[in-house]
């Protein structure tokens, strides 16, 4: 297993915010991060595991150490267009491999930066695709270390949720259906997906989208309504194209950014009484 020490968030998450983690655990398979997590109870040390880091803010109050799945990546072909993918293996990283082996229906994971596991967990997707769709069971451990499985209804997808957002258990593998497509049709999709991301979303350092879309509303359109679009504190700034997104222009710490997380959802409330609930995990 390799370990890292004092490594900074920007070389963790995709925010690149200031900060830094004392301790990182690289397991490079299965049976380590198992093993890891064993110790790390038995010593009750706090930890929180990452993938990619794309969908998280390490607040100044986290003290723990941080186990990384990254090198957990392999994917095996099944019969029956099945693949099985390890939970560290990143969005990207499965596109080209679909693409290489004529499977359609990733496509619209196109642009998403992070990894399998943490997409099964909060049920990540876009242009009207989910990870919900696609899988058939997720192996996980559970609080005793054992390694189960559960099926897709067992997992309660709903949107940008599962049951393992409420559960201490950790996402290991999990098998996904495909279906054989025309490689060149795969990449139109791709091609378009990526277009799409270009003209709606903003560039630079970010988490994605904020906030889950409330129902029958937008997020975006929301925070644009109290005219806070543009808003900056220290480096971090609510995107102008964008009002979902918030920027990390260089130098941005995540105080800054949960400022404006707190400004925009406070007045969001006093104008429409909707409560923005976060889509970024908080890491505290």
């Amino acid at each position: 297993m390799y370990i890292e020490q004092d490594v900074e968030y920007s070389k963790l998450t995709t925010y690149k915010l200031a900060g830094c983690a004392k301790s990182v655990y690289y397991p490079e398979s299965i049976d380590e991060l198992i093993e890891l997590l064993q110790i790390l109870g038995k010593n009750k040390t706090k930890y929180v595991i990452i993938g990619n880091g794309s969908n998280v803010i390490f607040s100044d109050l986290f003290d723990g150490v941080v186990v990384c799945v990254r090198k957990l990546n392999r994917i095996n072909c099944l019969d029956g267009y099945l693949l099985e993918v390890e939970c560290g293996v990143l969005n990207a990283e499965l596109i080209r491999f679909s693409v290489e082996h004529e499977y359609g229906g990733v496509e619209f994971l196109t642009g998403i930066p992070g990894c399998i596991g943490a997409g099964v967990i909060n049920n990540v997707g876009a242009f009207g695709g989910d990870i919900s769709d696609i899988v058939v069971k997720v192996q996980y451990i559970d609080q005793k270390g054992k390694l189960c499985w559960v099926e897709r209804d067992e997992c309660k997808f709903s949107y940008r949720f599962s049951a393992f957002k409420k559960m201490q258990n950790v996402i290991t593998k999990v098998i996904i259906k495909l279906e054989k497509r025309e490689k060149r049709d795969i990449v139109s999709k791709i091609t378009q997906c990526a277009n799409m991301r270009v003209a709606k979303q903003p560039t630079g350092f970010s988490c994605g989208s904020v906030f889950k879309n409330p129902p029958n509303n937008y997020a975006g359109a929301l925070i644009e309504g109290v005219g806070i679009k543009g808003l900056e504190i220290g480096d971090a700034k609510i995107s102008e194209k964008h009002g979902n997104f918030i920027i990390n222009k260089g130098c941005a710490k995540s105080a800054d950014v949960l400022k404006l997380i707190e400004i925009a959802r406070l007045l969001v409330y006093n104008k429409y009484n909707i409560i923005l609930e976060t889509e970024v995990q908080i890491i505290e």
